[in-house]
């Protein structure tokens, strides 16, 4: 996909209408623009909402880097599709962001053709990386950070958080050391299915091919080609025979070129769950 004629204009006008039409899922953006936490109405709110749009725009611009075939891209163009919600492109290819709101500044990866659906929150400012055609349903929640909220001392509560005390009448440091070694960051493989609902914790690994169920917590390493769900979640059957994933990790097929991909419409056909042969006596060259 590439941006439209007039891709600007028609982009803050997506933008404006979506916000008007749903609740405004991007409020925390406001307060880094530097508005007054409100939108007012008329002329003028639309113009606030057409300036938040570029702000938010220019935010993906800054941070986000598209993956495919073997490289990495910062991307170049960035718009608010009215379906879509945010896309944004490089020579690399298109990745569909769909109506998230990110929390934090963050180093952002995701691979071509992956899409997040409706609305999500990306937490955190920690890296988070997506690998190639992912599909990612509407309401994830992930944090690449560690909340920091002691259980080892007297208060749960993190009195140096200087953020809410302008004053700085409550703040004084805290080590948190039992954090000092926490994974932080999340990376999620090629071609993993994510349904609704699901939310992922700071130091997730998500092996390609996995498939995570409607509603799951996860934590720590989920393995390639698994079905997994619950809270937290749970593997429950791998999705092919073990040597089939391992031809798979081999392939690497999210790394073939468009025109590969397309010719090889056969193999993309093909069921696995009993297959006891080679796959690369089902690819075309």
């Amino acid at each position: 996909m590439v941006p439209p004629d007039n891709a600007l204009e028609r982009s803050r006008d997506a933008f404006a209408d979506d916000a008007l039409l749903r609740t405004f899922d991007c409020a925390d953006a406001l307060y880094d623009f530097g508005a007054d936490g409100a939108i007012h109405g008329g002329p003028e709110g639309r113009q606030q909402l057409f300036a938040l749009h570029d702000h938010l725009r220019d935010r993906w611009l800054r941070h986000l880097q598209i993956e495919g075939a073997g490289a990495t891209l910062p991307a170049d163009h960035a718009w608010f599709h009215p379906r879509f919600g945010w896309v944004a492109s490089s020579p690399l290819g298109t990745v569909y962001l769909g109506k998230s709101r990110v929390f934090e500044a963050k180093p952002i990866v995701v691979g071509r053709r992956s899409y997040l659906s409706g609305p999500s929150s990306l937490r955190g400012s920690d890296p988070l990386v997506i690998g190639s055609f992912c599909s990612i349903a509407e309401e994830l929640f992930l944090n690449t950070t560690p909340d920091l909220h002691s259980l080892e001392t007297p208060a749960t509560f993190a009195f140096d958080g200087e953020a809410r005390d302008e004053t700085g009448d409550w703040y004084f440091p805290q080590p948190f050391v039992e954090f000092a070694e926490a994974r932080s960051g999340i990376t999620i493989g090629h071609d993993v299915w994510i349904a609704r609902r699901v939310r992922i914790f700071h130091g997730a690994e998500v092996g390609s091919g996995c498939v995570v169920a409607e509603g799951s917590l996860v934590r720590g390493k989920l393995e390639p080609y698994g079905i997994y769900a619950g809270t937290p979640a749970k593997l429950k059957r791998l999705r092919f025979p073990a040597p089939v994933v391992e031809q798979l990790l081999e392939l690497r097929w999210w790394d073939w070129e468009r025109e590969r991909i397309l010719r090889n419409h056969a193999f993309f056909n093909t069921r696995l769950a009993n297959f006891d042969g080679r796959l690369a006596d089902l690819i075309v060259p």
